[in-house]
């Protein structure tokens, strides 16, 4: 987050414990909180200030979170709300998404996950600034590969004698795969083009690998940012399931194989990283 803004976020929750908690939370992650324990309370606040993301808790006394953020929709039909509930049954679900919620959290929950979420949810809505250039050229060289982002191919080149040394090393198992995709080189003796189109899928998360190259790529964020509007997309959880992702991922890792330079890094908690050495 850019440390010269502090974003606010409005925080309903009836449970003292937990608003004290969540609040000391966000505040360790830099943006400034207001809490409130009831919807009435909340819902002067809201009136009078401006917020950049609202955390409602669904049971409230006075006012409960659907009402309150139906009055938050007639003042700001913009502004992120995230729903913390214990109700876990699909009508409660469906009453908040019909509302215009961004999405929703069941208790108890992890703490590392909504702030996740939060930064997803605040980077897809452009309130949180970016720390890196989203743009990439058409061609990016990585080791030994090329990606062509106008075409979708993933590309490599191999000698004769590098192919006779992927049979005895981690990628054996794959090596009938590569030999069926390899091309002669007219012009250069015993070279080798070994090419993967992309399914779209894949494409738009080695792009988005590539644009956070040797940083974090937060998977809150690709998930929002990649499947947001898939068929693929739990109506439970408004998110794909991690597993979805980690299919993808491990299908990169496997077409990446072939130069041992570059990576995809689990960072626990967090996500993942593409290291590329720097030329």
């Amino acid at each position: 987050m850019s440390k010269n803004k502090k974003l606010k976020i409005f925080l309903c929750e009836d449970e003292q414990n937990l608003g004290n908690i969540l609040v000391e939370l966000l505040e360790s992650h830099h943006y400034d909180v207001e809490c409130y324990s009831d919807g009435e309370a909340g819902s002067k606040a809201f009136q009078a200030n401006t917020y950049d993301l609202c955390l409602l808790d669904v049971m409230m006394p006075i006012k409960d979170g659907f009402t309150l953020a139906k009055e938050i929709r007639q003042k700001d039909v913009e502004v992120p709300i995230i729903f913390l509930t214990a109700l876990g049954q699909r009508e409660d679900v469906h009453e908040g998404l019909r509302i215009g919620a961004d999405d929703y959290m069941t208790k108890p929950f992890s703490m590392e996950e909504l702030i996740l979420r939060i930064e997803a949810i605040l980077r897809r809505t452009g309130r949180l600034e970016r720390e890196v250039s989203t743009e990439l050229p058409d061609i990016i060289h990585m080791g030994r590969y090329v990606f062509n982002r106008t075409t979708h191919v993933l590309s490599a080149k191999l000698s004769f004698d590098e192919i006779e040394t992927l049979k005895n090393e981690n990628v054996k198992n794959r090596v009938p795969q590569i030999i069926n995709k390899l091309v002669a080189i007219p012009d250069e003796e015993q070279m080798f083009l070994y090419k993967q189109k992309l399914t779209t899928k894949e494409y738009d998360l080695l792009s988005l690998l590539c644009i956070f190259m040797n940083k974090p790529l937060e998977r809150a964020y690709a998930l929002e940012t990649i499947w947001k509007r898939s068929d693929d997309v739990d109506p439970e959880k408004q998110l794909p399931t991690q597993r979805n992702m980690d299919v993808y991922v491990n299908k990169l890792r496997r077409m990446l194989e072939l130069d041992p330079t570059i990576e995809i890094k689990n960072i626990h908690g967090k996500g993942y990283i593409l290291i590329v050495p720097k030329n």
